[in-house]
């Protein structure tokens, strides 16, 4: 299953380790699941943690060194903008998010974002990090 991991749950991967998103994002890099994330996410929790954590970005440096071996990054750009898809999600920030799930062909959007959870879409799936681990 080919599992995109959205910047929550990295967030709070890297902050609480062994924590409910912690052990999803630990699934998701597991085999056979395929993890993958957005670059726009890397960029956005870069920059939250600059901005909110800054005495943690070590340790924020630690967590994503141990998470780039066993995870894709999809490439955001200008030629992936489609409107058709991004018109899909309400809050505008999370359309690259959403766009590289579909050209990564992803199964599911592991995300505690209400914009993502409440997604009625046939494929991808959304799931919060706890319904992955229970479901999937």
């Amino acid at each position: 299953m080919r599992c995109l991991i959205d910047t929550n749950v990295l967030f709070s991967a890297a902050l609480f380790p062994g924590g409910r998103c912690d052990q999803a994002f630990i699934k998701a890099c597991t085999a056979p699941e395929k993890a993958y994330v957005c670059d726009y996410s890397l960029e956005e929790l870069k920059l939250v943690f600059t901005r909110k954590f800054p005495n943690k970005l070590k340790a924020l440096e630690i967590f994503i060194e141990r998470a780039i071996p066993g995870i894709q990054v999809l490439k955001v750009d200008d030629t992936m903008k489609r409107p058709d898809i991004a018109a899909l999600i309400r809050d505008p920030k999370d359309a690259p998010i959403l766009l590289a799930a579909f050209d990564g062909d992803i199964d599911v959007i592991i995300s505690g974002d209400k914009d993502f959870t409440v997604l009625d879409l046939e494929r991808p799936k959304t799931a919060t990090p706890a319904d992955y681990l229970e479901n999937y």
